[in-house]
């Protein structure tokens, strides 16, 4: 059976066809097809469609794949076991996952990475306060990071 289903993003809803079926004896998603805001699909009812003046092309699949990977393998765990956390602030594992996001999918600078970030796939898994994407912030927290050998860190 069919159903109309609404998700809220960035304060905007937007509607979407869902239907679902039991295969092994559990509800799956098997169909979910756009429909829009409610605008649009009064617009689309009333017969008066336009045709899109543009198109915006996210990207979704690499960050949300290595946000999982990074998250199996626990990744953030393993890195604050090692290096504490500073007084303030994201942990020294959240910083390093996030330098390396931006580096292997869209490399910037730390100042840059800041820009737009909240606009990325990622941002509703890992929410992060634009003061905590201040380059500054990474500085500090790479200062207290000491190479393999040299001794527990100290946090600053």
């Amino acid at each position: 059976m069919a159903t109309t289903t609404q998700r809220k993003v960035h304060g905007h809803t937007y509607y979407y066809l869902a239907a679902s079926k039991r295969i092994d004896g559990k509800a799956r998603l098997v169909l979910q097809k756009y429909l829009g805001r409610v605008e649009d699909v009064v617009a689309q009812l009333e017969g008066q469609t336009t045709d899109p003046q543009s198109v915006v092309v996210e990207e979704y699949g690499g960050s949300h794949a290595l946000l999982q990977i990074a998250r199996r393998r626990r990744l953030v765990d393993h890195i604050d076991a090692e290096a504490p956390k500073r007084a303030q602030g994201l942990s020294v594992g959240t910083y390093i996952l996030l330098a390396v996001l931006n580096r292997v999918l869209a490399p910037c600078s730390k100042a840059k990475s800041a820009d737009g970030y909240h606009d990325t796939a990622f941002y509703p898994d890992l929410p992060v306060r634009d003061a905590d994407l201040a380059s500054q912030r990474f500085w500090t927290t790479w200062a207290i990071c000491r190479p393999s050998g040299s001794g527990p860190s100290k946090p600053p």
